[in-house]
């Protein structure tokens, strides 16, 4: 979790497995991540889009063998510059571009920095999406018509061995219209 002061420092809430208590963290690498396209899937899967419409992640990955965080500073995500939103999970990010396609990058080394070295794959075939958000494990996108769909991880399900007690689809799941009446 992520909070900027108005003197534009950025700070972040850490979470300390080996004591199970969170911490306020300051990083001046911070100060770069756009807050308000931010997307963190955990403390080191972040991605945002800035102002010039351009994708970034932030540098940062689990050292297993120091049981760290490292890396400073953030990465350009391709070249491209017309990029809306992006939804970070824990194994892969989904980014919308301005005409209104999903584009997705599975970590291929458990890192989001993956994301950096190689090109997305288009998400469906719809051009119609006009926003996104991430769990843990799933992405969640609104198309201009007010459907509501999800997305499962499938390949985090697979990798960390999650128990799945049904197959997961390769469709998007209707969650329903934000447009309908409740009844």
């Amino acid at each position: 979790m992520f909070a900027k002061k108005t003197d534009g420092r950025v700070w972040h809430v850490a979470g300390n497995w080996k004591t199970s208590t969170d911490s306020v963290g300051r990083e001046t690498n911070l100060d770069e991540v756009v807050l308000k396209t931010a997307s963190g899937g955990t403390e080191w899967h972040t991605a945002f889009v800035r102002e010039n419409g351009t994708l970034w992640v932030l540098n940062r990955y689990w050292d297993e063998r120091g049981r760290q965080l490292m890396g400073t500073g953030v990465l350009q995500v391709g070249n491209d510059d017309d990029w809306r939103a992006v939804a970070t999970t824990w194994g892969w990010m989904v980014a919308l571009k301005a005409d209104g396609s999903l584009w997705q990058w599975n970590y291929q080394d458990g890192h989001i920095i993956s994301s950096t070295k190689i090109a997305p794959t288009r998400l469906g075939i719809h051009s119609d999406w006009v926003a996104l958000a991430a769990t843990w494990d799933s992405v969640v996108a609104l198309a201009g018509d007010g459907s509501l769909w999800l997305w499962p991880d499938r390949i985090s399900e697979s990798r960390y061995g999650s128990q799945i007690l049904m197959k997961l689809p390769k469709q998007p799941q209707f969650l329903g219209n934000v447009f309908s009446q409740s009844k």
